[in-house]
């Protein structure tokens, strides 16, 4: 518990950094701003001298300020050439994904390699933010490690396969230039590994975790369509199971079946992107991280009777450094 207080802790510290360096940047550049449309569609123009989560104050430039409520705002102006535009709501984005993973099980085995993968998603911003996005992946990965029997053992180019999809509800704070947004969800992360494939004493590797995303996105407008953003999130482990099929060793051994119930995740990234009237793009340099312990003990049968021995999924992690690049519409 010691261990996953210390980690939820530099987390908490690092989303605490983020978030005061957004505002502070989004705070400095409300200058920017030439107006301010409300949701009754009143469109007042003139400089932001007040803004908080509960007003918005507006010097029109004629002597008297307006004043309103700041959940009144349906947007803030920085083109005053296109005072008709409206807050898109819906947002798509289709994409690629290179990266290098790594994943190591300590004094065990450790396999890396690259990963190439299509990624995808939908979100709805209204203030209140519904996402769903999804990937699928495929890469050659190195297998350095042992036998069952202790002996030294490598295999190449195994075969591995990903899916990914995550469900997300956040809300949209907009301060400044910037959009801050928190957000909480539920993911699935599905991981195949193919040594028996390449290795005739291998066997199929499956792995399945629930977990929940608990993040920031904070988005810079830019201006003339360009922005950056930032994103840190941690995920909540909630539960997994590794699935081994020691029957592709001989087929009277039975699949085993190993609950995790212990580990967290830790991913984030900086993008940068334009969005035009009718596409954009967008470039994501990521990292993402994952720790998980020891399994339960699951027991081998052989065709059908117990053979005494327990195997446990032994604690692991593993880190993957990629970039994303993606159409935006």
């Amino acid at each position: 518990m010691r261990g996953y207080s210390k980690s939820i802790s530099v987390f908490a510290a690092a989303v605490a950094a983020v978030l005061f360096f957004s505002l502070t940047t989004a705070f400095a550049a409300v200058q920017n701003i030439k107006g301010v449309e409300f949701t009754d569609g009143v469109v007042v123009y003139g400089k932001v001298v007040k803004m908080t989560a509960e007003e918005i104050q507006i010097d029109s430039g004629d002597g008297a300020l307006v004043t309103r409520k700041f959940a009144d705002v349906e947007r803030l102006i920085k083109d005053d050439d296109r005072p008709e535009v409206k807050r898109q709501r819906h947002f798509f984005t289709v994409g690629t994904e290179v990266s290098y993973i790594k994943y190591k099980e300590p004094d065990v085995m450790q396999e890396d390699g690259m990963m190439v993968g299509l990624v995808g998603s939908y979100a709805y911003r209204n203030q209140v933010m519904l996402k769903a996005e999804g990937k699928i992946a495929y890469g050659v990965i190195e297998y350095d490690g042992r036998t069952m029997g202790g002996t030294p053992l490598s295999i190449s180019n195994i075969p591995n396969y990903a899916l990914e999809g995550r469900g997300l509800v956040g809300y949209d704070f907009v301060v400044g230039i910037a959009t801050i947004t928190p957000y909480v969800g539920l993911g699935y992360r599905w991981l195949q590994d193919n040594p028996q494939r390449k290795y005739p004493g291998g066997y199929q590797r499956e792995s399945n975790y629930f977990y929940s995303p608990l993040g920031v996105d904070t988005v810079f407008d830019l201006g003339k369509g360009w922005f950056a953003a930032a994103n840190l999130e941690y995920d909540a482990f909630i539960w997994g199971k590794q699935k081994s099929r020691f029957s592709d060793i001989d087929p009277g051994y039975n699949d085993l079946e190993n609950r995790q119930h212990n580990g967290f995740g830790i991913r984030g990234g900086v993008s940068f992107g334009f969005k035009g009237a009718r596409a954009g793009f967008v470039v994501e340099p990521y990292v993402r991280y994952w720790k998980i312990e020891e399994s339960d003990v699951a027991w081998l049968t052989y065709y059908g009777s117990f053979t005494g021995d327990g195997f446990v999924e032994p604690k692991n992690k593993s880190t993957e450094v990629g970039c994303r690049v993606a159409v935006t519409f």
